[in-house]
């Protein structure tokens, strides 16, 4: 909660990611190398550190839910940032890569963002972020707020903006 609140997050988001990622659980490891409760890898931790102008985390400090939270909230806002706070988008960055992310948005025309998760290529990911929606309607519910899925799905808006659709 002081993370996200320092990075002006949602809560129920930050916490959804959590769920999805460890459940909850600080030392966990994945079969690839992501480390801790917000599953940071290593290199990623690195560039992170860079960024937040913070010596970089060892193996065992990256497993440490503080350390870990701070690296993992400070990302979500670089993507939350990057997408224009569409939160379907980081997420899917979150799992897939911004990379992957942005190649996925419509060129020219918004889509809803329901129908957008669906053609999400990636099944681990699909799957990924249907998940942080369901969880976000959890934990809002948990957080004493507006439950409506309608915030968490927003529509998905188009690479390009109007102006390049008008030509």
């Amino acid at each position: 909660l002081k993370h996200a609140e320092s990075r002006g997050l949602d809560p129920d988001w930050v916490y959804s990611v959590i769920r999805q990622e460890s459940a909850f659980m600080p030392a966990a490891k994945s079969p690839v190398g992501a480390l801790g409760i917000m599953q940071i890898m290593p290199a990623t931790a690195k560039l992170l550190s860079r960024s937040m102008r913070t010596r970089a985390p060892s193996l065992q400090q990256l497993l440490e839910p503080d350390r870990n939270i701070d690296m993992g909230t400070y990302f979500l806002k670089q993507l939350s940032d990057q997408f224009d706070g569409n939160i379907v988008l980081a997420t899917a960055a979150y799992n897939a890569g911004p990379g992957r992310a942005r190649a996925w948005q419509p060129d020219v025309t918004p889509a809803p963002g329901d129908i957008w998760i669906e053609t999400i290529p990636f099944k681990e990911t699909r799957d990924y972020v249907k998940n942080i929606v369901t969880y976000q309607a959890i934990y809002r519910h948990l957080l004493g707020r507006n439950v409506a899925l309608s915030r968490s799905v927003a529509a998905i808006p188009p690479k390009y903006g109007s102006e390049t659709a008008a030509r």
